[in-house]
């Protein structure tokens, strides 16, 4: 990208001449005793490229030389067609995008994988692919393998990017497939054939529904590879006692709530009540109706707050205020300076958009 630079093209027009012949850059108007009018600028470094000092200012000659041409700067990178970074001829340099300069490079010598555009995360044990969005590296993606990870590290190169909602698919789909995995360690209660997580999934594939469960097909082995099936939605995987249990907890449920209050919260049903009629039904910071539902789709009860140290209660709040000041660890101190970000934030955000007012970030 350009930089910021107090070399004006004026001022480039009045200390240079070009020779159209060689493609040289030479002085016409010096600025130092150590060169004559004719002479070519710059001095060639290590890197086979040449820079001249003009004002106190570092410039590579070729993109001067552009400068000269065209009376502005190169917006991305400039490159010769022939690689050689001291043929300045005119015609001999053309701009790159980011992505076309990383498309033509060669792999870094820092690269273990062999594969451009994928990298080793020895944290995750994954391989993890980046695109190059503007000259800045972006996550891609991350793969078990490298096969896959070099299919997408070839889509990234051809500029196809991960959707957000294409993550936030996939991220769902890494949180089920552990999920999953968990569920049949805890069904075979750890014994079970699959070397790894990987076979596992590979293997046993969608369920084809999301009470299914998997079991072997011969009872006297473990459950494995060839040795697995899925159960119907509606089988009842349970211990005759704890279908017992189920089902007494189910019909006595204001019993075991009533008993749940007393014991953790020192009040009645009675009191939670009272409560929530003196909150009219919502939340007591938010103002708003609880939302979260259960696993069988129930909306959630408020949660009771109370105070850690003495046992009080508070009053109800609803799961994400409930777990918002459990996270800040109920510290006044840290709240307000949360609230102060925000309206920070809130602030400067509204200053660079002037669709958004009063501090407010637009919906």
């Amino acid at each position: 990208m350009v930089r910021e630079t107090r070399l004006t093209h004026e001022r480039v027009l009045e200390l240079f001449d070009y020779d159209a012949a060689t493609g040289n850059l030479l002085w016409r108007k010096p600025t130092s005793n150590a060169v004559k009018v004719g002479d070519v600028v710059g001095v060639v470094a290590t890197n086979g490229r040449r820079y001249l000092k003009v004002d106190n200012e570092n410039h590579m000659v070729h993109r001067v030389v552009w400068f000269f041409h065209k009376g502005e700067w190169p917006k991305y990178h400039l490159a010769p067609v022939d690689k050689d970074y001291l043929n300045t001829r005119l015609e001999n340099l053309v701009e790159q995008t980011p992505r076309e300069t990383i498309k033509k490079g060669g792999l870094r010598s820092t690269n273990t994988t062999g594969v451009k555009g994928v990298s080793w995360d020895e944290s995750k044990k994954e391989y993890a692919v980046f695109a190059y969005i503007d000259g800045k590296s972006v996550f891609h993606s991350s793969h078990k393998s490298l096969e896959d990870a070099a299919v997408a590290a070839k889509e990234a190169e051809q500029g196809i990017i991960p959707t957000a909602e294409w993550r936030k698919a996939h991220h769902d789909r890494k949180i089920a497939n552990k999920r999953l995995w968990a569920k049949m360690v805890k069904w075979c209660k750890g014994l079970h054939r699959w070397e790894s997580v990987e076979q596992f999934l590979g293997e046993v594939g969608e369920p084809p529904h999301e009470n299914s469960r998997l079991a072997p097909v011969d009872e006297s082995k473990l459950i494995g590879p060839g040795n697995f099936k899925w159960t119907e939605p509606d089988t009842d995987h349970r211990s005759p006692e704890a279908i017992k249990a189920a089902k007494k907890r189910e019909d006595n449920r204001e019993w075991y709530r009533d008993y749940h209050l007393n014991r953790k919260y020192k009040i009645s049903s009675k009191k939670y009540v009272e409560l929530l009629v003196q909150q009219k039904g919502v939340c007591a910071i938010c103002g708003n109706p609880e939302t979260d539902t259960d696993e069988n789709g129930r909306v959630r009860e408020f949660h009771v707050d109370h105070d850690h140290d003495t046992g009080t209660v508070r009053g109800l709040l609803c799961g994400a205020c409930n777990k918002g000041i459990g996270h800040m660890r109920e510290d006044i101190e840290r709240l307000k300076s949360a609230i102060r970000y925000i309206e920070y934030w809130n602030r400067v955000i509204a200053e660079k958009n002037p669709k958004i007012g009063d501090g407010k970030i637009a919906e």
